[in-house]
């Protein structure tokens, strides 16, 4: 969604990884994250209708029967060398890994990057509007043990405990 926002200084919100760098300036921007949530029809519509993921995942599961893997993002946080043996095991040619192996976060922007998580209000219907993507989501992990995604946890939940490992021409971190 930072993507389609305005900023004061696009260029310094390109050099941060906030705006793309083919916007020259803030023609077809959105004020805030509210107008975001509620443009679904007109400017956004493709981009709202280019989200929804949730209409693809059964027939995925069915044509990758066997041969895919799925396990929720928060379980890749929060247990990543049991995720990556997880994984190992899976192909099949792959040993664990070894204790000693650290397994950072990397391609992360921390902080906030819009003023969604700011209001609660926000957060909640843009909840609302993805709920079918969750329930469809639960479906396809029953056997994950992810807490996050019953609770509907969002970034905005762990907004200071999101480290920045990402930092395009080393702007975005300092």
């Amino acid at each position: 969604m930072h993507h389609y926002l305005c900023y004061d200084d696009i260029f310094v919100a390109q050099q941060r990884g906030f705006a793309p760098f083919h916007r020259t300036g803030n023609e077809d921007c959105f004020k805030s994250t509210s107008a975001l949530l509620s443009e679904r029809s007109g400017k956004l519509k493709s981009y709202w209708q280019g989200r929804e993921v949730a209409l693809h995942m059964p027939s995925l599961v069915h044509l990758f029967a066997g041969r895919m893997m799925v396990f929720h993002q928060e379980e890749l946080r929060k247990l990543p060398r049991a995720i990556f043996n997880s994984v190992a095991k899976f192909v099949g040619t792959v040993a664990p890994f070894q204790d000693e192996v650290n397994f950072p976060r990397y391609n992360s922007i921390g902080g906030h990057r819009t003023d969604l998580c700011h209001n609660a209000t926000r957060v909640r219907a843009l909840k609302g509007r993805l709920e079918s993507e969750y329930r469809t989501q639960e479906k396809l992990l029953k056997d994950a043990h992810s807490k996050g995604l019953h609770l509907r946890s969002t970034r905005c939940d762990e907004i200071d405990l999101v480290k920045a490992t990402y930092c395009p021409r080393r702007v975005a971190c300092e």
